[in-house]
């Protein structure tokens, strides 16, 4: 009996340990004619990132004093108001995350994880993985983030905070959605559809705040 309950206690710490440093899917790239881009902007078609009009100040330096010196503030900042004229609350959630996550930058090569989500239909050879995630801890390539363009880079940074907000609420199907929602928000044509067409709007409030 003795021996039957520590095996049940060894399974159950080693099945806690392996939900807590799930890696994360999305957090890859497209080699193309034209650099490095996120796998959600490719996926959305979009070429020329969107960015929307001015950022409070608080949310600059909060930004500022919670993400690694070289990364694109302005931008991020700017993405971040983006969001909060789609929906205040999430973007208080994503900003009150940034405590709990760290960014860190490794040299080292990191190895593609395995999506359970669909793929789009993308030459294997041309994927590569810019960052991964255990728990709160978010590894990036140095390498490949020297040579993403500034927009890029917002882009992989939001799209990490957003995995964190879904991953952090234990929800099952986090890349899909993710990626999507990421398409949507740098997509000039489809943020515009997000702001103004209400049913649109309600669908992905439900997606992302788990609501009705």
């Amino acid at each position: 009996m003795k021996a039957l309950m520590m095996l049940v206690i060894s399974l159950t710490l080693l099945s806690g340990s392996a939900q807590a440093y799930r890696e994360s899917n999305g957090g890859k790239g497209v080699l193309t004619d034209r650099g490095v881009v996120l796998l959600d902007l490719f996926e959305a078609g979009v070429e020329l990132p969107f960015f929307g009009g001015s950022y409070s100040e608080k949310t600059y330096w909060d930004l500022r004093v919670n993400l690694p010196r070289d990364f694109p503030v302005g931008l991020i900042a700017q993405k971040m108001a983006d969001i909060a004229q789609f929906s205040p609350e999430l973007h208080l959630l994503l900003m009150m995350s940034l405590n709990d996550l760290r960014w860190e930058f490794t040299r080292s090569e990191l190895e593609l994880t395995t999506d359970l989500e669909k793929l789009p239909a993308v030459d294997p050879a041309k994927l590569v993985q810019l960052a991964v995630r255990k728990k709160n801890q978010i590894f990036i390539h140095r390498p490949l983030w020297n040579i993403l363009s500034l927009d890029q880079q917002a882009a992989l940074t939001v799209h990490e905070m957003l995995y964190h907000h879904f991953d952090a609420r234990s929800v099952s199907r986090v890349s899909l959605p993710v990626r999507e929602f990421v398409g949507v928000l740098f997509s000039d044509r489809s943020y515009s559809q997000l702001i103004q067409d209400r049913e649109f709007h309600h669908q992905w409030r439900k997606i992302l705040l788990f609501t009705d």
